[in-house]
């Protein structure tokens, strides 16, 4: 079992204490966050800023929808117009996630913390998106990136687990019932390009 609770904080030898993604070194910043998201999650979360800028968080976030987006065109042979749908979707849907979010923590806790605090939890959640869409095996990442939003939510607002688990089952609900509404009124393209995130239907 995997355990963070007594580790030390991460630390940069030039740079001092790492605590998000850095553009400045993207690919060492790139893997260093999605590590530490799977191996120390509660101590990633715990060290995130609350009261930063957005740039990081998004320009992570922008980075794994691009990715997971160029992997699934790439799989389906679809057009480029489609990759740009699939990354502008993922984007969009996360920003969505995270706005519903913070009105439910705000509702659960009283949390000083900002947007900028859920909205950062959802951004470095979406590592997982990056292989959620391989067929059969992707229900696991998808599954871990539930666990991190809860984990996630925990330290930034400082909710009970019960409080988490309660946010999450209510954003589950709000993304299930949007994208059903979505099927039922789409047309057929974006119906086809809706199937494409889901692995199981691969």
């Amino acid at each position: 079992m995997i355990s963070d609770s007594h580790e030390q904080k991460p630390m940069d030898g030039q740079h001092g204490e790492r605590r998000e993604f850095d553009p400045s070194r993207f690919f060492e910043s790139f893997v260093w966050v999605s590590r530490t998201l799977v191996l120390q999650p509660r101590l990633f979360f715990r060290n995130l800023p609350t009261h930063a800028g957005l740039r990081q968080p998004l320009l992570f976030l922008v980075t794994t929808s691009f990715l997971a987006a160029l992997f699934i065109a790439n799989y389906h042979g679809v057009g480029f117009q489609m990759f740009l749908s699939l990354m502008a979707a993922n984007i969009f849907s996360a920003l969505i996630a995270g706005l519903v979010l913070h009105a439910i923590a705000l509702k659960l806790s009283r949390t000083s913390a900002p947007l900028a605090a859920t909205l950062r939890v959802i951004c470095y959640a979406s590592v997982v998106d990056i292989a959620a869409w391989i067929p059969i095996i992707g229900v696991v990442p998808y599954g871990y990136g539930l666990y991190l939003i809860f984990v996630g939510m925990q330290e930034v607002h400082t909710l009970s687990p019960r409080q988490a688990g309660f946010a999450l089952m209510a954003i589950i609900l709000v993304i299930t019932v949007l994208v059903s509404t979505l099927v039922m009124l789409s047309p057929e393209s974006i119906q086809e390009g809706l199937k494409l995130l889901d692995p199981q239907q691969s």
